[in-house]
């Protein structure tokens, strides 16, 4: 990501950034902070009450990552007795690896925040959102095509299919034509903002059962390892709704008749937390035959529009 295109921050501000750096989307922020001559504060994720301290007793300016953690954090701010607006001199955010919702937004802007919606993958930014907010700009060094998910043939404006990308300009790991695995179209018409790169009008969804959960990938083959470790578990479905502005991950489980759920509940979450890097949120004990046999492991039921 360019650093001229990230909005709100300014040489010598200090920044935290909450993203894990056990992914590349953290070096990525950092390298681009620094750039702007940002001072980078790395607070990583968790630890929520932390965070207010530090951006409180450090004077940050700008925030590096999900909308939903930003909410979070101030949310606590507020309920440590704090006036966020008076006592905290955070000023921009740029926000990254979960859907920007409408309702995040208006949330987000009742506290003065400049905030810029950024898509990316594990390998890098992919395009910015202008302050027009009609869609993301994609970068002018790669090369972003809209393709039909099954042939590769490239689409055109307005007709759905896979993202995917060819960045040259990455020397340690060039790609070609790398799928992105996100459903999307693309409008070619004017920007107000006056930029003439096509902007992708919508992600519309995912082309296989892998998806984000704040800000973390699940995969189905990882539920389904730690889930063979059990026994007692007939059935499982992992499934991702949008509670208050927050994805939600539930672990839908059929179990045999005689099994302490309190102790397999634990196990399983400890289990998800471990290998998914990801808090699962619900274990719902669910009755015998409501899982379809032939269902899938991961579910998205957040609305995408």
């Amino acid at each position: 990501m360019p650093a001229g295109r990230v909005r709100g921050f300014r040489p010598g501000d200090k920044a935290v950034n909450t993203f894990s750096y056990m992914y590349m989307a953290s070096w990525v922020t950092d390298a681009c902070m620094v750039h702007l001559g940002v001072s980078v504060v790395p607070t990583g994720v968790g630890n929520t009450e932390l965070q207010v301290q530090i951006m409180r007793e450090l004077q940050v300016a700008g925030f590096c990552g999900t909308p939903s953690f930003l909410l979070t954090i101030i949310k606590k701010a507020e309920d440590l007795g704090y006036d966020f607006r008076k006592d905290f001199k955070l000023r921009a955010a740029m926000l990254t690896a979960e859907k920007f919702t409408p309702a995040l937004k208006q949330s987000l802007k009742t506290y003065g925040l400049t905030c810029q919606d950024l898509y990316g993958t594990a390998e890098g930014h992919v395009a910015f959102e202008c302050e027009h907010t009609n869609g993301y700009h994609m970068l002018d060094e790669n090369i972003w095509e809209v393709v039909d998910p099954k042939t590769g043939n490239q689409l055109g404006p307005g007709e759905e299919g896979e993202l995917v990308g060819t960045a040259l300009t990455y020397k340690a790991m060039p790609l070609l034509r790398f799928g992105t695995g996100d459903l999307a179209y693309y409008v070619d018409d004017p920007c107000p903002c006056g930029r003439t790169s096509y902007r992708i009008g919508k992600l519309l969804g995912r082309v296989e059962d892998t998806v984000k959960v704040r800000g973390a990938w699940v995969y189905p083959k990882q539920v389904e390892e730690v889930m063979a470790k059990f026994a007692q578990v007939r059935r499982f479905q992992a499934v991702v709704t949008r509670q208050q502005n927050r994805d939600f991950l539930t672990i839908k489980v059929e179990t045999a008749d005689a099994v302490s759920r309190d102790n397999l509940s634990k196990a399983i979450g400890d289990g998800i937390q471990d290998l998914c890097r990801l808090k699962v949120d619900k274990i719902d004990f669910v009755a015998a035959g409501a899982i379809p046999a032939d269902r899938k492991t991961v579910v998205d039921e957040r609305p995408w529009e």
